[in-house]
């Protein structure tokens, strides 16, 4: 129920997003790891999207949409070539994926300097947050940092002076 939920409101921001389009075809670029270790969430961020698309009947923001799938392998460099190719020779109206961090920030230049609106379904990186934050650049998950500063927090009101991590 959670993807669907979140599938729906991705779908509901691009629909807002793309709503003052005059275009006869809204192209959607989705970038995500949909092969190695990773590539479930990939698929399921897909698919959830996917969903959402067709419960519109095909349409955001009342245009039909083209979705261009593209996989990141969950390499930086590779979802970098990708956001070059959606933005410069596809031009994308909007870009959904950015599943991990690492992939987003390596793509983030390319966003911004084109300005096309993206909606990172999983990535929450801290600078996108903070210094580095666009006004084209969304992310429907969570900052990475946040739980990671949630336990310092309560560490030092606990008093902890050292802690041991064994992963």
């Amino acid at each position: 129920m959670y993807q669907k939920t979140k599938a729906l409101a991705l779908a509901l921001t691009a629909g807002l997003l793309l709503g003052g389009t005059a275009q006869a075809d809204v192209k959607v670029g989705f970038s995500g790891a949909l092969s190695g270790p990773a590539a479930a969430l990939g698929q399921d961020q897909y698919d959830g999207f996917m969903l959402a698309i067709e419960q519109f009947g095909g349409k955001l923001g009342g245009q039909p949409v083209t979705v261009i799938k593209e996989d990141d392998q969950l390499k930086p460099e590779i979802g970098a070539q990708i956001m070059r190719k959606f933005v410069q020779r596809d031009n994308v109206d909007v870009v959904v994926g950015l599943g991990f961090s690492n992939v987003m920030m390596a793509s983030l230049a390319e966003l911004v300097r084109s300005g096309t609106p993206a909606i990172a379904t999983n990535g929450g990186p801290s600078p996108v947050a903070g210094g580095r934050c666009a006004a084209n650049i969304f992310s429907a998950a969570w900052q990475n940092d946040g739980p990671n500063e949630a336990a310092g927090q309560y560490a030092t009101e606990q008093g902890y002076k050292s802690i041991y991590l064994m992963a």
